[in-house]
C-alpha cells in the first residue's frame, strides 16, 4: 500500500495482475489525485461533511447541495427541489429524480459507464430506429 519515508507518506500499489494501457492511465490519475493530500504521520485519519457546519453528514444537507448544485452543478434542475413533495408514489418520485438527473439506466448511460452491450443491442426497443436514450 505504501510506506512512511522521512516523514513523508509514499504510495506504493501493487496490483494481482498486469494493467492494461487504459487501467494504467487510470492509475496515474488517481495517483495524481490522491498524492494532493498530505498524511501527517501520528494523526488518525477521520471524515468531515464540508457541507454542514458541525462537519457531520445529514440527508438533509446533502438533499440541499444536489438542489442548490453545489455537488454537481450540471444537474441544477428547479423542478429538483419540488420532486420530494409531488402527490405520487414514491415509486413514481425515485423514476422522475432519476430521469432528471440523467440516472436512468438507459443503453446510452450504460455504454457511458462502460458496460458492455452488443451493438445489436443499441436500438430504442420501442422504435428500433434510434439508439436509446432519455
Amino acid at each position: 500500500m505504501g510506506t512512511w519515508n522521512d516523514g513523508v507518506w509514499e504510495w506504493n500499489l501493487e496490483w494481482r495482475r498486469i494493467l492494461l494501457d487504459r487501467e494504467k492511465d487510470q492509475v496515474s490519475t488517481l495517483l495524481s489525485f490522491i498524492n494532493n493530500f498530505k498524511l501527517v504521520m501520528g494523526k488518525p485519519d477521520g471524515w468531515k461533511w464540508k457541507l454542514s457546519s458541525d462537519g457531520c453528514f445529514t440527508v438533509k444537507s446533502a438533499f440541499k447541495a444536489i438542489c442548490d448544485g453545489v455537488c454537481a452543478p450540471q444537474q441544477k434542475n428547479p423542478a429538483l427541489s419540488s420532486i420530494w413533495k409531488a402527490p405520487a408514489t414514491h415509486k413514481a418520485k425515485v423514476i422522475a429524480w432519476r430521469m432528471l438527473c440523467g440516472r436512468m439506466a438507459t443503453i446510452d448511460n450504460l455504454l457511458k459507464r462502460q458496460v458492455p452491450i452488443p451493438n445489436s443491442e443499441t436500438a430504442c426497443k420501442l422504435c428500433y430506429l434510434e439508439d436509446e436514450d432519455t
